[in-house]
């Protein structure tokens, strides 16, 4: 068998002298053309690497540029090592010409040892594709792949090996050789050797190959010895944060089970010592801080416990401030000087400042459509700056929070002068337009359908770029379904005459099919919002003037108002935001304060006002496994006179999956004399859950919701209290994109006459697709 050609070491720096000859003499001609020249079959398209160099017609001939081009060629993987050859034109000119051949291409691809998945499991996981050129980092992409795809289903031990060969008559063959292993499940973790400080508890839940309580039922809990070294560095750093600098995982030993070879008992043998203390805490390097700004940095207390988490903070704030002030260079390192008798650590902090930056110029590439004003006012590091690391990365997080790119790439280069560096911020839009439709089933809503047409980056003034690049967004949206129907026009302005001001403007019908009436809303709402504080935290003055249309009343008690009002509403909201995603939140907390009135004398058919209060607030264990959440709302609905009894259209009805779950939607409210629910004008809930994993994208919450809504203004009380408890599931599948709630709740506590008392099943189930 005959090897596949490569890089010789020889071939390549030949190559590389006889482009250093060439450089000198060459220097100061023009590259007039630049061309690919092959001459083995099969030929490649020449488009697939026009833009893979960087030597253009026009420019100086620059033999860096061309050594350049060669190994990003090759880099492509679908090529032997490339050649140049430049021919002269004319006194000042050249022709450069990338010589390029194709790689063999693949005419068997097969499989060995792949005993528990057939070859169609495998291939799916391929990028090497039979009858192709052979690309190497395609290869090298599907063993990787390969190698997940056994890891995730418990083969932690399986090796994955490509062989490349060709046979005697010149046929290239890539062979995926598998050796599986056994798929061993761990069934004890102990630590020999612990002195008490953790828990056993604490111990196993630090590192990553421990035993798994859902094993039994779902495949995990696995033997992971490519973990084992980051285990010993995880118990390291749990002992060290006690002090214990002298802690080390003598050995880890894995017995396998006599009467199930698929069953393991890990044991870990550490050696824990003494903890130590602090004792003197000094600093080295520092030109630009003097001694008592930086030891006011040190999270190092003398004569407390050495704890490693101190240093990572100390080193974390001298870096902040130094970077803040351009110093990009900067690198800390600690020096720990143990005394093994006293046990008592003194720490020397070492600063290598390196020297300040500034901005020389931010610059942005990628943006094809979008306008430069629209990266720039986003941007929080300009030109003429101090090079500042966080605010570059904060940059970079703006940009993407955008929803205009999908990809930021932030980075730092030589501007020429050695003081000053280039901010770069290259981009990759998203498609302009989105077109979705999708579908929603739940306890509340029934069956819904949606369509959708949407672009995030709209220009209202540049129809000649197709609408596009200005930062804008418009959205126009249609839902049908067994409760109701209806449509949106949003339209969105976040630079308002190019200041930081959000101006929105929706244009919107929804028609409501309730339990017992129906409800139409025709109107239109504007808001202005702008950031204060900071950017988490923002103001929103709104007005909104809608028609409300109330027919096909069953209630005897509400028959008079079956009507067509007007809703002539101002508003005001103060929010603040600092969840680590609102969709899925894991951390921070949100807090909402919205007043709102509608008056006559500007067009109301009724005064009424409202006032309401919002928040929410996460907290995440073991890195995010456990999410511990609670949400609470109050709300009162008002006449100016207190005891005026508002529109039924603007009262409280609480029950569902969306509120109080144990209850029916919209069953607890005040009712009236024939125990049918009329609505409040007060209300609170409050509603608590615990969420943990149970298996890969499914998670289990246990959650208990409390609230009731009262007939009077600001009547709040203990009586008519509401309560239900449950146990659901969090289903969230990747491939396509579907969320489910499943939620099995019943009503512990029932202020509600009419309302049984049964478990009950919530249910949410959403679905887009989107091209």
């Amino acid at each position: 068998m005959k090897k596949l050609p490569g890089v010789g070491v020889l071939q390549f720096a030949g190559c590389l002298l006889a482009f250093l000859v060439m450089h000198f003499q060459l220097s100061a001609v023009t590259v007039a053309e630049v061309v690919f020249e092959q001459h083995a079959e099969p030929k490649l398209m020449t488009d697939l690497f026009k833009h893979q160099v960087s030597v253009r017609a026009g420019q100086e001939l620059d033999q860096k540029k061309i050594n350049a081009d060669l190994k990003t060629l090759f880099e492509t993987g679908i090529i032997n090592p490339p050649d140049v050859r430049i021919e002269p034109v004319d006194g000042e000119n050249v022709k450069v010409v990338y010589v390029i051949s194709a790689r063999p291409v693949v005419a068997f691809l097969t499989f060995e040892g792949n005993n528990k998945f057939d070859d169609q499991e495998i291939r799916r996981r391929l990028e090497v594709s039979q009858g192709q050129p052979l690309n190497n980092k395609a290869l090298e992409n599907s063993v990787a792949a390969i190698r997940e795809f056994y890891h995730e289903k418990g083969y932690t031990d399986a090796t994955v090996l490509p062989q490349v060969f060709t046979d005697d008559a010149g046929n290239m063959h890539v062979n995926i050789l598998i050796d599986e292993k056994l798929r061993q499940q761990i069934d004890e973790v102990t630590f020999s050797g612990t002195n008490g400080e953790f828990s056993d508890f604490t111990l196993k839940t630090s590192i990553a190959n421990r035993w798994d309580f859902m094993g039994w039922l779902l495949p995990r809990g696995f033997i992971r010895r490519d973990e084992f070294e980051n285990d010993k560095v995880r118990l390291r750093e749990l002992y060290w944060s006690k002090g214990y600098l002298d802690f080390e995982v003598e050995d880890i030993v894995v017995t396998t089970h006599a009467d199930d070879p698929e069953k393991v008992d890990i044991d870990f043998r550490i050696h824990t010592g003494e903890p130590y203390t602090v004792g003197t805490v000094s600093f080295a390097g520092n030109a630009f801080l003097d001694e008592e700004t930086v030891a006011a940095l040190s999270c190092f207390t003398p004569g407390s416990i050495y704890d490693i988490a101190d240093e990572a903070a100390t080193v974390k704030a001298i870096r902040s401030v130094y970077g803040r002030s351009g110093y990009a260079d900067c690198a800390i390192r600690v020096e720990r000087n143990a005394d093994y008798d006293t046990h008592v650590v003194d720490v020397n902090i070492l600063i290598d400042e390196g020297k300040p930056f500034t901005v020389a110029e931010v610059v942005l590439t990628g943006n094809e459509s979008t306008k430069q004003k629209v990266i720039l006012r986003e941007l929080v590091i300009h030109d003429g700056d101090d090079l500042d690391a966080e605010r570059i990365e904060i940059s970079r997080q703006r940009l993407l929070n955008m929803g205009y790119f999908n990809r930021v790439d932030a980075f730092v280069t030589d501007s020429g002068d050695p003081s000053k560096r280039n901010v770069h911020f290259d981009v990759e839009e998203r498609r302009a337009y989105d077109i979705s439709v999708g579908a929603e089933f739940s306890d509340v809503n029934s069956l819904a359908g949606m369509a959708s047409i949407s672009n995030n980056n709209f220009d209202l003034f540049n129809p000649w770029n197709g609408f596009v690049g200005g930062g804008q967004r418009l959205r126009l949206a249609g839902a049908a379904g067994f409760h109701g129907g209806g449509a949106d026009l949003n339209f969105v302005e976040p630079w308002l005459f190019d200041l930081p001001l959000r101006f929105e403007l929706n244009g919107y019908w929804h028609d409501s099919i309730l339990p017992d009436w129906n409800e139409e809303r025709l109107g239109v709402s504007t808001s202005l919002s702008h950031k204060i504080f900071d950017d988490f935290t923002t103001f929103t003055y709104g007005y909104k003037f809608e028609s409300v249309k109330v027919y096909d009343m069953e209630i005897w008690s509400l028959y008079d108002e079956e009507d067509t009002d007007l809703v002539s509403e101002f508003s005001f909201v103060a929010n603040r935001d600092t969840r680590d995603n609102p969709m899925n939140p894991t951390e921070g907390y949100s807090v909402n304060f919205k007043g709102a009135i509608s008056p006559k004398f500007l067009g109301s058919s009724e005064d009424f006002y409202r006032l309401e209060a919002s928040g929410s607030y996460y907290l995440n264990f073991f890195d995010k496994a456990i999410v511990w959440g609670t949400r609470a709302k109050v709300g009162v609905v008002s006449g100016f006179n207190r005891d005026d009894v508002v529109p039924v259209y603007e009262r409280y009805f609480l029950g569902g999956g969306d509120s109080i779950r144990g209850f029916e939607w919209r069953t607890v409210s005040p009712t009236d004399r024939y125990g049918k629910p009329v609505g409040g004008q007060t209300m609170f809930i409050v509603s608590s859950e615990i969420s943990h994993p149970i298996w890969q994208f499914i998670r289990g919450a246990a959650f208990v919701d409390v609230g009731s809504a009262y007939s009077g203004a600001y009547s709040f009380g203990p009586g008519g209290v509401n309560v239900g408890v449950g146990y659901g599931l969090r289903i969230m599948i990747p491939q396509i994109n579907l969320p489910l709630r499943l939620d099995l709740a019943y009503p512990v506590v029932s202020g509600q006459c009419s309302e049984s008392r049964k478990l009950r099943f919530h249910f949410n189930l959403g679905y887009s697709y989107t091209w």
